[in-house]
């Protein structure tokens, strides 16, 4: 599935089909040129970077929501209320906070393209209202520190409850990763970047060789094919990797009800009939 998606994402924002360029694209990454010669377009490389941080902050945002409402369904409101919900906040402002002091570059990089202009007022205010952002993002941290004396005197002596893993939560699963996670996922970007520029390559290879004659075809079939296996390993390693690390690891628990193949208990009968 990583690699189906992969393959439809590649020509939504490419329009290209093994390298030929078949539909206009906004966020084309390189271009073919009459001459055969490849042109790296800067600003869609700038965008596509940007755009990979922000689908970043919105997957992460989605895993906070989703421990919240974990916690609400487990019949833990107190905690899904009282923590989860501003663990969430905590981790919207001050990733707010980052982006505005540029250490969580997706304004910075997304002002160097005029791709992605209609956002430019987003970003411009985003930048404006930092220190806000910043005073927001200490408020939610107090009142997690204080929801965590609430629980640790609420459930002391309680098996199970542990008031290191909230501070774990805070600082090792929120904090830090508001700045490392939210980065890692530009190598969705810079994959992008690789597939639009091997693609590219084998295509104007081909095309210096004669599209159709039997060396230009078999570049065609050959790169092409170690395009699509080299890349949808690659697709599948980072799947795995941004969602189960990046999001799974943040809300996923391993309870629930086992999985039972259903069975009809009938037993073999063996017939010799002489």
């Amino acid at each position: 599935m990583a690699g189906i998606w992969s393959m439809v994402f590649t020509f939504v924002e490419s329009g290209t089909i093994f390298g030929i360029e078949v539909l206009p694209a906004p966020l084309r990454l390189v271009h073919v040129t009459r001459t055969n010669a490849l042109e790296i377009l800067t600003d869609s490389v700038y965008a596509v970077l940007a755009l990979a941080i922000i689908v970043g902050i919105i997957v992460l945002l989605l895993s906070f929501a989703f421990k919240a409402t974990n916690a609400y369904r487990e019949g833990e409101r107190d905690l899904a209320y009282g923590f989860y919900v501003p663990l969430f906040f905590f981790f919207l402002f001050l990733v707010l906070a980052l982006a505005g002091a540029n250490f969580v570059p997706f304004i910075l990089i997304g002002e160097q393209t005029p791709l992605l202009e209609p956002l430019y007022g987003v970003f411009d205010a985003i930048k404006g209202l930092m220190i806000y952002w910043a005073y927001a993002a200490i408020a939610f941290l107090v009142i997690l520190i204080a929801s965590m004396m609430y629980f640790k005197a609420k459930y002391r002596g309680v098996p199970g409850f542990s008031l290191a893993q909230l501070a774990v939560e805070i600082g090792a699963e929120t904090a830090i990763p508001s700045l490392t996670n939210t980065i890692s996922f530009m190598r969705l970007g810079i994959i992008a970047i690789m597939h639009a520029v091997f693609t590219a390559m084998t295509y104007t290879w081909a095309a210096s060789l004669g599209l159709l004659t039997p060396a230009g075809i078999a570049v065609l079939v050959v790169f092409n094919l170690l395009i699509i296996l080299g890349e949808g390993f690659v697709a599948f390693v980072q799947s795995l990797r941004l969602h189960y690390y990046e999001m799974y690891s943040k809300f996923f628990s391993g309870t629930g009800v086992l999985f039972m193949p259903f069975t009809l208990g009938l037993r073999w009968v063996r017939l010799f009939i002489s």
